[in-house]
């Protein structure tokens, strides 16, 4: 299963330049993760029930935890051993705080848009993932939503290894 979900995602998608990661650490670390999941009580059952509404919300359970306290789990134990400065480990407090933004549902939703994009070899913009924050169209305070989007959620989700941040160039559209 381990080597499965890693092949599950383009190599492209895993560009850690300029980090060097012992393979072995990292191999223990998803391992312990698959053992935590599979002793949480969501994943107890062989099956899904026969009755198919009953199905969608244990498999929609399953993908909440494995999105929220399964990956929480992950990410503490890879942060410690890699974190994102190297030689320079996160404060529990400040970690606490970083996951806290991470695991917000706008952040889910965020982390939901890119990830679907990623698999399809395309980019998130900034007014992309402000879109999710608006919920609704863009109006005069787009610009002040956007610019408090990148400064809550771009950092945090950078040094948790959840996103990479780059900056592009572009024309506006309208000139």
């Amino acid at each position: 299963m381990t080597k499965y979900a890693a092949e599950a995602l383009p190599a492209a998608t895993l560009d850690f330049s300029g980090v060097s990661f012992d393979a072995a650490k990292v191999e223990k670390i998803a391992e312990d993760t698959l053992s935590y999941a599979d002793e949480h009580p969501a994943f107890q059952a062989e099956a899904l029930a026969k009755n198919l509404e009953l199905a969608l919300h244990e498999d929609f359970t399953r993908a909440v935890i494995l999105q929220g306290d399964v990956l929480e789990y992950f990410l503490r134990r890879f942060l410690a051993a890699f974190p994102y400065t190297p030689g320079q480990p996160v404060e529990k407090k400040e970690l606490d705080k970083r996951l806290s933004v991470a695991f917000e549902e706008q952040a889910v939703s965020m982390h939901r848009l890119i990830i679907r994009r990623a698999l399809k070899g395309e980019f998130v913009s900034l007014g992309d993932v402000t879109d999710i924050v608006l919920a609704k169209p863009r109006n005069s305070n787009f610009n002040k939503v956007r610019k408090r989007v990148r400064n809550k959620y771009f950092v945090p989700m950078e040094e948790l290894w959840r996103w990479e941040i780059s900056d592009v160039e572009r024309v506006n559209r309208n000139g």
